[in-house]
């Protein structure tokens, strides 16, 4: 099965599917020499478009629906791996930026010609972890002790 390797984005609809357009979904951020190799290779350029973060880099989204058109069946999560091919059966609270790679199939359209990526698989290679950010400071005042918000969130 084909596969691309980069930078990954929205990895949280990995685990569960997206509450507002449903499905699994991942986003993969290349520079231009492999965003053109995917180009000739795998013809998925409907998918594409340019980072939303990161001038220069190209983004693909793959995507796998969570169930069918109609509602009856659940279809079950891409399988997600870590470097060693060991599964990671849950949200693993990985951050955009996170190293991977995505391996997807060709799928049929249903109701019309031609053919459209399906995401299948993600390898996590080096993650970064997602953390929450906080917009305030610290202050003066009162203080409970204790652990770090660091470690919690």
């Amino acid at each position: 099965m084909p596969t691309i390797k980069g930078k990954l984005r929205w990895l949280h609809n990995l685990w569960t599917p997206d509450a507002k357009y449903g499905g699994y979904s991942v986003a993969v951020e290349v520079d231009r020499e492999e965003f053109g190799k995917v180009l000739k290779e795998h013809k998925c350029g409907q998918n594409m478009r340019e980072s939303q973060t990161d001038p220069g880099l190209f983004e693909f989204v793959f995507k796998k629906p969570s169930e069918s058109r109609d509602g009856t069946e659940a279809y079950p999560p891409p399988i997600v791996v870590d470097s060693h091919k060991n599964v990671i059966k849950s949200n693993i609270r990985a951050g955009n930026g996170t190293e991977g790679v995505v391996q997807f199939r060709w799928v049929p359209y249903k109701d019309k010609e031609g053919e459209r990526p399906e995401l299948e698989a993600v390898q996590i290679i080096k993650l970064v972890e997602y953390q929450k950010p906080l917009e305030f400071g610290e202050e003066d005042g009162y203080s409970v002790g204790g652990t770090e918000i660091e470690e919690i969130i």
